[in-house]
Parts: C-alpha cells; sequence; structure tokens
C-alpha cells in the first residue's frame, strides 16, 4: 500500500480499477460493472473517478468534437497537471460553462454565443432550371 495525494492505493484497489477499467472501454454501464464485479454501483463510480475512468452516463450523450493540436496541447497539459485524463478535463471545462444554464453560458461566452448571420430556417433552396 502507498500513499498517493492523500488517497491509499491498494493492489486490491488497483486490480479493482483494471477490471473497471476493462469493462467500462466495453461500455458497460456501472450498474452492470456493479453487478460483474461485485460490488454497489456508487463504489465503481468512486474508484472510476480515483482513477479517472470514463464511465458511460444515464441520460447523457457523448458527443465527439475536433479541436486544433495547440488547444488539445492545452487541454491535455491542464489534465496532466491535475492528474486526471483530457477527456475528464474537457467534462469538467464544460460543465464550468454550461451547468448553470444557457443564460449564464451566453454571459460566460459574451459575443460568441450570438449569431453572426441571420439564417431563415423557413426559407427553402430552389434550383433553377
Amino acid at each position: 500500500m502507498y500513499l498517493k495525494g492523500h488517497m491509499y492505493i491498494t493492489p486490491v484497489g488497483q486490480r479493482r480499477a483494471k477490471q473497471i477499467r476493462e469493462l467500462a472501454d466495453q461500455g458497460k454501464s456501472p450498474v452492470e460493472i456493479a453487478r460483474v464485479i461485485g460490488i454497489n454501483r456508487q463504489r465503481v463510480c468512486k474508484i472510476a473517478e480515483r482513477y479517472a475512468i470514463p464511465l458511460s452516463r444515464h441520460n447523457s450523450r457523448r458527443v465527439t468534437a475536433y479541436v486544433s493540436l495547440r488547444r488539445a496541447g492545452t487541454i491535455q497539459t491542464l489534465a496532466d497537471e491535475a492528474k486526471v485524463s483530457p477527456a475528464v478535463m474537457v467534462d469538467y471545462a464544460v460543465r464550468l460553462l454550461v451547468d448553470d444554464g444557457i443564460d449564464a453560458a451566453r454571459k460566460r461566452l459574451g459575443k460568441l454565443s450570438t449569431p453572426t448571420k441571420q439564417y431563415n430556417k423557413a426559407k427553402t433552396l430552389q434550383v433553377q432550371p
């Protein structure tokens, strides 16, 4: 057993974390992982948080975004400093931006939240013969 930050890491904990990571990579939910391993869902979530293992979440949708290499490097640096995965860091940044609702997000984004062009959804494309 050794100390990592303020947590004690045990061989049993590392073994469970490895199992959780493997099952999460297969797309299993925390409930399914808990059933397979034989522990409760809350414990699965706690271990996943401790070891920065991304889990599928109920009522959530996976979003993929492409970012520049510079931005990806910034995300990676922040994640390394916080000792979490880049996915966890992006999730944290998104939460900071949108968790307080649409009005707070618009206020934080400023001009970026207002469209630069007006789009008319009712307008249809007409092809000339």
